[in-house]
């Protein structure tokens, strides 16, 4: 299958308008890749994912999230991102990049972990402007009003990692907002949607003084909100490349740079289960 024509059918399923304007999205690393026989899809790239990539002798690499953000100045070993693209550049294999595009998609990263832990989705958080359906983030609703305790348990036992919360105005939590990755910059959305609690990562401390009283505020961690992401990407993929022609690898690497004291082992391990599953 042709590069090109792939990314056109790839971006037709999860369009590039829909991105936010400060990401970095597309083919990022062509390495001179024009046929695509075998693809690698992976949360983002590291060291050990390209590795991996090489020894499956795939043609490219999926990533959620970008190498190349915002811009690259120079291209050296001594520095991650020059030494990533050097590697890539050498094993000729190409780097495409689809982020919150996939985030805003009716079917993408925050939908997908919204059902996971029971909630019915009823649109996004913030819609786009031109496709009303699509938009960072989603609210939705449990069946049932559940407890704050059952609700931070729901999330412990989903994504596997330690939380942080403040506690809202009442006792019984029903309606969400979840924003997957960095979503601190949509909390003045979320409390004005009236949601009992906000779901998402990279929160800092003034941030739960803020919401304090007014609203559940629960921070999982950026890596566990978009753990999900290679398989959510996977099935995507499946249906645009030819059955038999382009083969999916989806990666079994644990990229997550963040250590947990004193459980190391057992959050790790947790989270590399969800890598194969």
């Amino acid at each position: 299958m042709q590069l090109q024509d792939f990314y056109k059918q790839l971006v037709s399923l999860i369009p590039e308008e829909t991105a936010e304007d400060f990401d970095r999205i597309g083919i990022q690393v062509q390495s001179g890749v024009t046929e695509l026989r075998c693809l690698l899809v992976a949360m983002e790239v590291t060291d050990a994912v390209v590795q991996e990539a090489v020894e499956q002798g795939v043609d490219a690499i999926i990533s959620f999230h970008p190498l190349i953000f915002p811009s690259i100045e120079r291209i050296i070993d001594a520095d991650r991102v020059g030494r990533i693209v050097t590697h890539l550049i050498q094993h000729r294999i190409a780097l495409i990049v689809v982020h919150t595009n996939l985030d805003a998609h009716p079917e993408g990263t925050n939908t997908f972990l919204a059902r996971q832990l029971g909630v019915t989705v009823e649109g996004p958080l913030v819609p786009h402007p031109d496709r009303p359906d699509y938009g960072m983030g989603r609210i939705g609703k449990f069946p049932h009003p559940i407890t704050i305790s059952e609700l931070l348990d729901r999330l412990y036992q989903t994504l596997k990692s330690p939380l942080r919360f403040t506690a809202g105005s009442k006792e019984l939590v029903q309606s969400i907002a979840i924003v997957a990755g960095s979503g601190r910059s949509f909390l003045r959305e979320a409390i004005a949607s009236g949601v009992d609690a906000f779901i998402t990562a990279d929160l800092k401390y003034h941030d739960f003084h803020s919401v304090d009283g007014r609203c559940v505020l629960v921070d999982v961690g950026h890596y566990e909100m978009e753990q999900f992401v290679p398989m959510i990407l996977e099935k995507f993929l499946q249906r645009i490349v030819p059955e038999g022609e382009v083969e999916i690898y989806r990666s079994t690497v644990l990229p997550n740079p963040v250590r947990y004291y004193p459980q190391t082992r057992l959050f790790r391990q947790w989270q590399a289960e969800v890598l194969i599953k």
